[in-house]
């Protein structure tokens, strides 16, 4: 049947069902890789064949998608036994209560239930949140402004690589955002967030420090761009 996909709450509900739920023991085996759901951004590689209404829907889409991500892994956290899903678990919510949105109540001491339910009502308000261009600008210096949360953090090396992935996604969309909508271009800061999203992939042990010297990188090149 047909989907309600105008409202991005819906539109995440609906693609999240296929895009991230898997069966994480196909993931173990080695018979699929592991899911990862961005709202926004896999909508601009599988674009749907109608026009978003209004401007700066790419940031609400990823914020929303997130929020909906988190409600997920609470779910499958609350239903079974996956402790290897809870440093995304613990990234994912590290990053949402960066974002300013309504998010005080999403901790990640609270049981899987609680976080499920406030991610739900985090992903419904942030769909119909107005954005501009001062929002996206004040997150992107948040998020490249975070150099010593992963240079002196306490966090597991596991979590700080989720935080790592998760951070380099954010700062990727929210630039993607501001060129397209605010018509800011820098050839430096394109530079930095490649080396930054390369050392987010690193397939040996995650390096801290060589990560938050490049996002020292990237605060420098923020720093001159227009305001």
């Amino acid at each position: 049947g047909l989907r309600e996909l105008t409202d991005l709450y819906s539109r995440a509900n609906a693609c999240i069902a296929c895009h991230m739920n898997i069966d994480s023991e196909l993931v173990k085996v080695g018979h699929h890789p592991e899911m990862f759901f961005e709202l926004d951004g896999q909508m601009n590689s599988q674009p749907p064949h109608y026009k978003d209404e209004g401007s700066w829907v790419g940031p609400r889409a990823w914020v929303t998608g997130q929020a909906v991500a988190l409600r997920e892994m609470s779910w499958r956290l609350a239903t079974k036994n996956e402790s290897e899903l809870i440093p995304r678990w613990k990234a994912l919510i590290w990053l949402l209560r960066k974002t300013g949105s309504t998010n005080d109540k999403i901790s990640d001491t609270a049981d899987y239930t609680q976080v499920q339910t406030a991610a739900d009502r985090m992903a419904r308000e942030v769909a119909n949140t107005p954005w501009s261009k001062e929002k996206s600008f004040r997150l992107l210096k948040e998020y490249t402004a975070l150099s010593t949360e992963f240079r002196d953090a306490k966090a597991s090396a596991p979590e700080l690589q989720r935080r790592a992935e998760l951070s380099v996604l954010a700062i990727d969309r929210l630039w993607v955002a501001l060129k397209k909508e605010g018509a800011l271009t820098s050839d430096r800061f394109d530079a930095s967030l490649k080396v930054l999203a390369e050392l987010s992939r690193a397939q040996t042990a995650f390096d801290r420090v060589r990560f938050a010297a490049a996002l020292e990188q990237l605060e420098v090149a923020i720093e001159l761009l227009p305001k």
